[in-house]
């Protein structure tokens, strides 16, 4: 029998693989992979850098036990975990993007000597080895520009506002005198 078609598709296999393996690697966005199990099957360098996890004590936790390790590390308001953020996702699965409503972005805050604001958002997978990709965004230099922004202008909007009110008291006083 022929074969050339079978070991074509095994290369074009391979080759993928490849490619996904490279660009999750080099990504800045850290990415989780949980398995059919919900178990935690990978976690790119990315995330591990973000968060300062060891791969070994990742890999394998359930949704449960990685919610609360990753919760540990979250200064504030907290995480809400990944079974509930699937619950969420699975919710708006069938429902038009017109009929709900905008969602917040989910943002958690990393404690430690090294602050890190990150995103999360969670893509439920339909694959036979795969479950659902967790996402997680480093958004700290966003936050970090828009508080600047806000306390600049705060500061312009105080100074401009001190001189203006002596002209516009000057300007009544001038305006009621009679000369």
């Amino acid at each position: 029998t022929d074969i050339t078609e079978q070991r074509a598709a095994e290369a074009h296999i391979v080759d993928r693989n490849e490619q996904l393996n490279a660009i999750f690697d080099l990504s800045p966005d850290g990415f989780v992979a949980f398995d059919p199990e919900r178990r935690v099957k990978y976690a790119n360098p990315a995330f591990l850098q973000m968060t300062g996890y060891a791969e070994k004590d990742i890999v394998g936790l359930d949704e449960a036990g990685f919610s609360a390790r990753l919760a540990r590390g979250v200064a504030g308001t907290g995480f809400p975990g990944v079974a509930a953020m699937r619950r969420i996702k699975e919710a708006e699965i069938g429902k038009e993007a017109a009929e709900l409503p905008p969602r917040p972005r989910l943002l958690i805050e990393l404690g430690g000597a090294r602050k890190r604001v990150l995103e999360l958002k969670l893509r439920l997978a339909q694959a036979a080895t795969v479950s659902a990709i967790l996402y997680l965004r480093d958004i700290t230099h966003e936050v970090e520009v828009e508080r600047v922004k806000s306390e600049f202008l705060s500061h312009a909007a105080h100074e401009l506002r001190t001189p203006m009110a002596s002209i516009y008291g000057f300007s009544e006083l001038l305006m009621t005198q009679e000369f």
